[in-house]
């Protein structure tokens, strides 16, 4: 018990250090950012990064879990996906906020803080951006992947889709997705060419059909054609995935007549 105890002071001082990330996210954007102000934001960051890789296949992960949401943790965490954090930091507290979701004790303070709307937010912002490269492609150009401050827009898609899968396990997280106006971006995501963005939006997709508005909004979307054509896949990866056959069950189970 008074090992659990030093772990959770540990983890206490460790977020009273982190709280004052927005003043330091913003100083460190000024133009005359040098020195020891870039120094404290990197630092930030690691520990940002840190927290993703101790929440997630970890030893001590479901205790890493607890202790982001028991120190108060959450609220920061949820405040570092809006402006002005830069990019990278983005990506990293995207994958944070999966790991968090992985803990159901979480999952009501990632809602009440806006998980679900910044995750929304992010990944129409992200999306777009690709399309944009999609349709100069489209022209006979090939333009490079779209990049913002070193990170990919392809990772930040991937990123919050994932995230959203796992938050759309619980109940009251899905009705709040359907809210977002993100299916149709769910749907076009399974044409995409990154396997891994198939996956983590036939996994979303999944998830919202478990009720039936869920299913409703999925098919007006017309995604019973491209996830049937996914179910034939010969990348076992995309076309041989369990909830993918849940996902059509759904589909045959609620659709109308």
């Amino acid at each position: 018990m008074a090992v659990t105890d030093w772990r959770l002071r540990r983890w206490r001082l460790w977020f009273l250090a982190l709280s004052n990330a927005p003043q330091i996210i913003v100083n460190s954007k000024r133009k005359t950012c040098h020195g020891i102000t870039c120094k404290r934001y990197f630092s930030f960051l690691l520990k940002i990064c840190a927290l993703r890789h101790l929440t997630s296949r970890h030893a001590d992960s479901e205790f890493a879990q607890n202790a982001v949401r028991v120190n108060f943790g959450i609220e920061t965490i949820v405040k570092l996906m809006s402006p002005p954090s830069r990019w990278p930091l983005v990506k990293a507290v995207i994958g944070l906020v999966r790991n968090l979701a992985l803990n159901p004790a979480n999952h009501l303070p990632l809602r009440e803080h806006g998980a679900i709307h910044q995750l929304g937010r992010l990944l129409m912002r992200s999306f777009e951006d690709t399309q944009r490269r999609a349709s100069v492609a489209s022209t006979g150009v090939h333009p490079p992947s779209v990049y913002a401050d070193g990170v990919r827009m392809e990772e930040i898609v991937e990123g919050t889709v994932g995230a959203l899968h796992v938050l759309a396990r619980e109940s009251l997280n899905r009705a709040l997705i359907r809210q977002q106006m993100v299916i149709p971006i769910f749907v076009q995501l399974l044409f995409n060419e990154i396997e891994n963005i198939q996956r983590v939006a036939v996994g979303v997709l999944c998830e919202l059909a478990v009720d039936k508005e869920g299913v409703e909004m999925i098919e007006q979307e017309g995604a019973s054609a491209p996830i049937a054509e996914l179910l034939h896949s010969q990348n076992e990866g995309v076309g041989k995935l369990p909830t993918l056959m849940k996902c059509l069950i759904h589909f045959a189970l609620y659709r109308p007549y």
